[in-house]
Formats: C-alpha cells, structure tokens, sequence
C-alpha cells in the first residue's frame, strides 16, 4: 500500500500544470475563488434557466446566489486592489444595480437610501409564453426570466444584469493580470421567431401544502416587425387547469439484437379522450403521429437508432 507521501508524489507527477500546496479552500487564491464561487454559480443560474422546469422558484434562487456571489466577489481582492461599491457603480452601473437587487433579497425591503430597487417582492421569476403561427394554426413557445421591477417603474432581466456584472469583472481580473484575456460569457435567449418543432412548453413543479406561484407573461411574435409584443387581455377570462397527463410509450426495437429505446409522449385530458375515440392501431398510429410532442419523440428516437446502427458497424 502506498503511502501518503507516495500518493501525492503520484498526483504531482499526473499534473504538472498545476501547483500543489499543503492546505486547500476555495478562498486561497483570487483565480480559483472567481472559478469556483462566481462562475459555478453563474452557469449553475444558466442550467435551470435553459432547462423546462419552473413553479418552485429554482431559477430565482440560483440567480440570486449568483448575483450575490458577483457582489460580494470585491471583498476577497488584496487590499491593494479593493474599490469601493462607488468606485465599482462608476465603471459598471449595472454592478450599482446588482448590489440594490442582492441587499433586497436580503433584507426584503431597503428603507434607506436612493436603492434602484425597493423590495424583494419587486423581483420575481416569470414565464413568458409566446405565441406563433404557421400552416398548421397557433402554437406557443416558453422562456423563463427573473424580471427586475426599478424604482423609476422601469424594468430589467436578472440575467442580463449578471451576465453584464460577470464580464465586467472578467476584464478588471484580466487588467490586474489575475486571468488571462477573457471571451466574454453571453447570456442563452430563445431566438425569435422559434418554429413548431423547437417550441417548448414549461413543466411545473409544485409540492402538496405549499402555495404555488408562477408569473406569466403572454406575448405574441409581429411577423411584419419582426418583434415580440404583448397580448392585450382585456375583456378575456383565462383558464388554468392542472391534470396528470396520460403516457404513450413509443418503442423502437433492432431486429438483429433485439435491443428497445424508447420514448414516452405524455397526452393532456383532450388528447387522451380523442385517442380513446379511435378503435384501429392504423388510427391510433396517425393521431399519434401528427402530434407535436409524438413528432419530437419521433425524431429523437430516429437519431438515437442512427447512432447505434453506426456503433453496431463499427464493431462488426
């Protein structure tokens, strides 16, 4: 059995980039506190922003930690290099902003000051929901956003905010020689307009006892202008109804080695009940197939059977 000394003798000689020392924390040197704490946080906000999920505030949550680790990042420079939050608003207005947005989460609300932003409650995460069309009707895709309400009734996305805060301090490390010269993060949008086949909807999460809440906005795409503008609600009553969607396996089996993959379609209560209606295989097959969600399933099943196929000829 090796000893100690022999194992981290083993581990020098495997990395030799990079600098062994006797004590670890994320807090010993300016580069890996950036990377570890500022970074990690920021792509950890980009995974829930990119990913379908919402209604627990888990977007909310990590744009915050994101947000305050941006912040609070000025604090652990040396000395020598520390500036004031004054100091830093006038280089980069949106850190100002940033630490109005980190100081209301906190304290839920900021009676002193000229703050830019009052209170917790004024930042909140929202799905916007917009609509389109094509040959085949309406349809809708989904984005989620934590939208920035300002004291002067103006409004910012959180997202940008950071993002923006983040490659501010990307470039002061790369002045103070910390990092080397940085490619600037850029935050993921939707592109507009999103066709049928990459349309998403949002899959809520809400847990039995505690209260649910979601903000929406609803938007619809200007073919003529080319933007997105909202829809005017007046004078409509807007239905919301929760239900446990029915599954539909698709299954794709390999004749040759009998191996499956397979994909399952979740259908609402509309859905079911009109597959229901069908008696033949051959009706339920094209219903089936001219629904969006079976159609993406579809695809997806075809590209992994392509990648198989090739694994299999590369074996042969």
């Amino acid at each position: 059995m090796e000893s100690v000394g022999e194992c981290l003798s083993s581990l020098v000689k495997k990395t030799r980039k990079f600098t062994l020392a006797g004590r670890f924390t994320m807090f010993d040197d300016i580069a890996a506190l950036f990377d570890e704490n500022v970074i990690r946080a920021y792509q950890e906000y980009v995974r829930a922003r990119t990913s379908r999920v919402a209604g627990r505030s888990q977007d909310l949550r990590l744009a915050l930690a994101a947000a305050a680790a941006l912040y609070h990042f000025r604090e652990h420079l040396p000395k020598k290099l520390q500036r004031s939050r004054r100091q830093l608003e006038q280089e980069c207005s949106d850190y100002g902003l940033l630490a109005d947005v980190v100081n209301a989460a906190k304290h839920r609300e900021l009676m002193h000051g000229s703050p830019r932003v009052r209170s917790a409650t004024d930042i909140e995460q929202m799905v916007v929901l917009t609509e389109y069309k094509d040959d085949q009707g309406t349809y809708c895709d989904s984005e989620k956003i934590i939208s920035v309400k300002l004291t002067d009734g103006s409004i910012r996305e959180l997202g940008g905010i950071i993002t923006n805060v983040l490659n501010f301090w990307l470039n002061e490390l790369h002045a103070m020689n910390v990092l080397p010269k940085p490619r600037p993060f850029v935050l993921p949008t939707r592109s507009k307009p999103v066709s049928r086949d990459e349309s998403v909807s949002p899959d809520l999460e809400m847990v039995q006892g505690v209260r649910f809440k979601q903000r929406w906005q609803l938007m619809r795409y200007n073919y003529e202008t080319g933007m997105i503008e909202p829809i005017d609600l007046t004078g409509y009553k807007l239905k919301f109804r929760i239900y446990k969607p029915a599954e539909v396996h698709l299954v794709l089996t390999h004749n040759e080695t009998g191996n499956s993959i397979t994909r399952t379609v979740l259908l609402n209560p509309d859905e079911l009940d009109a597959f229901r209606q069908l008696h033949s295989d051959e009706e339920k097959q094209n219903y089936l197939a001219n629904l969006e969600q079976s159609r993406k399933a579809g695809q997806e099943l075809a590209e992994e059977a392509k990648i198989i196929e090739r694994s299999l000829r590369l074996h042969d």
